[in-house]
């Protein structure tokens, strides 16, 4: 129960941030997308969860290493049309990346609070213009089954 207590004052001290920063919610959604995967290895370290800090890495670093492949191939235009780096998204794979691996580790009441900062990280990049709706989604997608793959439920 404790850990939800800490979840919740590092989600205060993110939100605050992203107040002192003009309240920008594109600032919130490069804060988030470090703060989700951050906050979900404070829980794994919290519960002397060392395998399954070893899970969330992994689950990370496949997730944005795929993404970035996958940047790189696809080459889809941006909204804004800065760049051709569009699809997918990696600040929502790595937001997603966190979450779910929660959610697979922990179980899906537990990680309701990290999706729903997620879903907000993916609504301010499209927010921003900077990538498609179904950038976001395909992020969501991908780190959710990488993160599901490579990490196994703890036991009750």
């Amino acid at each position: 129960m404790r850990w939800r207590r800490v979840f919740l004052v590092l989600a205060l001290v993110l939100f605050s941030a992203k107040a002192h920063a003009g309240g920008a919610f594109e600032t919130y959604g490069d804060v988030a997308a470090i703060a989700i995967p951050a906050i979900a290895g404070a829980v794994a370290i919290y519960r002397n969860d060392g395998e399954g800090l070893a899970r969330l890495t992994t689950a990370y670093a496949v997730s944005v290493a795929v993404t970035d492949g996958l940047k790189r191939v696809v080459r889809r235009l941006r909204p804004d049309g800065s760049n051709d780096l569009s699809f997918p998204s990696g600040h929502a794979t790595r937001a997603f990346a966190g979450a779910s691996y929660l959610h697979c580790r922990y179980g899906f009441t537990r990680a309701i609070p990290a999706y729903i900062a997620a879903v907000a990280v993916a609504a301010s990049r499209v927010d921003a213009d900077k990538h498609h709706w179904s950038d976001v989604i395909a992020a969501a997608l991908l780190a959710h089954a990488i993160a599901c793959a490579v990490t196994e439920p703890l036991a009750a």
